[in-house]
């Protein structure tokens, strides 16, 4: 839910909820969490006085790029061991397309029954 912050924010929880295909409600308790970890922090909505904003604070970028970091390492290791210079322009171009996918806002992908 950090990086959805940080990637649409400042955005209401119901956004982020709506994005991660929840309930705004499932997803009270980790808000909380994140603000009391000085991860996120609330402001008024200058469009909705009924509503907050999260805004990611310059602590929780800190603990995304921890985090992040040693699968970003990895990552980088292994497509230079083992892609060619075009494999890995393809694999970048690849993962925008699939950014966009994701981004699409068509709703989110439900398992065939």
């Amino acid at each position: 839910m950090l990086g959805r912050v940080i990637k649409d924010g400042p955005v209401t929880p119901g956004e982020v909820a709506l994005r991660l295909g929840m309930l705004p409600q499932s997803l009270t308790r980790t808000f909380a969490a994140l603000e009391a970890a000085g991860y996120v922090a609330r402001m008024p909505d200058p469009g909705d006085g009924r509503q907050s904003l999260l805004a990611v604070t310059p602590e929780g970028r800190a603990a995304m790029r921890a985090e992040m970091a040693p699968r970003d390492r990895w990552v980088a290791r292994a497509m230079d061991a083992a892609l060619t210079s075009d494999e890995r322009a393809a694999l970048v171009a690849a993962a925008e397309l699939i950014e966009r996918l994701v981004e699409w806002g068509g709703g989110v992908a439900m398992a065939e029954r």
